[in-house]
């Protein structure tokens, strides 16, 4: 009789148990409201498809996962040319960093009529992205800090 109580409420607490069980769901940050801003770069002697003494970026949020970005270049505080992209999607890939923590980088592809190339922002830095540009002289880069 003992046992049997024993057994009954062992069953029970397993039954209970399976079904009163979560899962662990990973919540990722929706990946364009997280980079959408005003970024800032100074000019590096590189050639670009636009000149200039200071780059800024505007990265503001469409959708859950595309951006429109204008780049403008300013020459003494003037805007001198600009690159605009509309709608571009931002891929977001999760990198585990040690056994209870993982990182967040996140990618645009560019295309327009004056230029492609690649944003870039990994957790080496912060609010940072990385521009590169593919063109007939190379590869060439700037860093894009946070405002």
């Amino acid at each position: 009789m003992v046992t049997s109580k024993l057994l009954t409420s062992l069953c029970l607490a397993s039954v209970v148990g399976i079904t009163g069980c979560v899962s662990n769901k990973v919540v990722l940050p929706e990946p364009a409201q997280t980079i959408s801003g005003t970024y800032e770069a100074k000019a590096n002697n590189a050639v670009f498809p636009i000149q200039g003494q200071i780059f800024r970026l505007t990265v503001e949020r469409v959708a859950t996962d595309r951006v429109d970005m204008t780049l403008v270049a300013t020459v003494d505080g003037q805007p001198r040319d600009s690159l605009v992209y509309k709608s571009a999607q931002v891929g977001q890939q999760v990198t585990r960093t040690d056994l209870q923590g993982a990182c967040v980088s996140y990618s645009i592809n560019l295309t327009s009529t004056k230029a492609a190339g690649v944003l870039t922002m990994t957790c080496e830095e912060i609010n940072v992205f990385q521009y590169k540009m593919d063109g007939q002289q190379g590869t060439v880069s700037l860093k894009f800090r946070k405002l």
